[in-house]
């Protein structure tokens, strides 16, 4: 091309910025405002400053990889502590499982051993009072002992319920689907005591891990059933608070009588007739509330009913918060 003739330059200066006689960038200098050229020691000098600025520019390279440095340490460490929490919570949640499932084949066989003997001493206790009289003084000791042999038919009932029903899976439910089947399996009680259930749940709960969600909601319906004499009403809710699942349930029942509330949960305490229950639904119930870090709070007043209140933390090893 042709050069613009009305330019002209007495003076021109160049020089490269380096690092490690890496080129990353070039200064340039043209035209002292005196109009007079520049001198040597003008170059030096902006030699000398122009390794000062590569320099620098090589500090800011380096403090910046310094800071990603530990930015990724950082970020590092944080998912090794949640690895770590998340490998504890599983190990807690196998451990929970393998105490269940050991309970449970205790529970069974325990309960096999004692079922054949039960049946055949009640059988014959049954054919003894049908050969006796009702004034007989032996027939009242034999209908005494009936009713504690019915009592303990009805504890082998419900250890061998808890094994079947308890042991744990790793498969994840609707708490609401669960709901819904295990009102349906007790429609006939309901029917027969004309107790009307009211449902309030909650759409797209959190599913959970099965730790035995069915035992927990057939348990505590039962027990508000047994409660209500007839013509009573049973409400159950299902909602998402603070982090948490609640499952609520509610009668219109008898009640639990002052002082029990603390009581119910132990084994074996019932305050329901000697032929109606054997003190384990409840401490069933607590159990596996305990496994998901879960409470379970009772109110009740005599005669005026009986709610539970059972709350299960969302965490990832037990629920699944995307649902289905």
């Amino acid at each position: 091309y042709r050069p613009r003739s009305s330019y002209q330059s007495h003076s021109f200066l160049c020089v490269p910025l380096l690092i490690k006689d890496q080129l990353v960038g070039v200064i340039n200098i043209s035209e002292k405002s005196s109009g007079k050229r520049f001198t040597k020691n003008e170059l030096q000098l902006l030699d000398f400053l122009a390794s000062q600025i590569a320099l620098n520019y090589r500090r800011m390279q380096l403090y910046q990889k310094f800071k990603n440095a530990i930015k990724e340490s950082k970020t590092l460490k944080d998912e090794l502590g949640k690895t770590n929490q998340v490998t504890a919570n599983l190990k807690k949640q196998v451990l929970a499982q393998e105490k269940l499932a050991s309970i449970g084949k205790l529970t069974a066989g325990i309960a096999h051993e004692l079922n054949n003997p039960l049946d055949g001493v009640l059988r014959y206790v049954n054919l003894s009072l049908n050969h006796l009289k009702e004034e007989d003084v032996i027939f009242g000791y034999l209908l005494e002992a009936k009713q504690g042999l019915n009592r303990m038919v009805n504890i082998v009932r419900s250890l061998l319920a808890c094994s079947r029903s308890d042991t744990p899976t790793l498969k994840k439910l609707d708490i609401n689907h669960v709901i819904d089947e295990v009102v349906l399996g007790l429609r006939t009680e309901l029917f027969h005591k004309n107790i009307a259930v009211r449902k309030h749940l909650k759409e797209n709960l959190p599913q959970v891990i099965d730790l035995g969600v069915s035992s927990i909601i057939t348990n505590l319906l039962r027990n508000s059933i047994d409660a209500i004499t007839e013509d009573g009403k049973i409400e159950i809710q299902t909602e998402t608070a603070s982090s948490a699942i609640i499952i609520q349930v509610e009668d219109s029942g008898c009640g639990i009588p002052e002082g029990s509330e603390e009581k119910i949960f132990e084994p074996f305490y019932t305050t329901k007739d000697i032929d109606k229950g054997c003190g384990l639904g409840l401490t069933i119930v607590s159990e596996i509330v305990k496994s998901y870090n879960g409470k379970i709070e009772v109110e009740s007043k005599p005669k005026k009913g009986t709610k539970f209140s059972i709350t299960i933390p969302i965490q990832s090893e037990y629920v699944e918060i995307s649902s289905s």
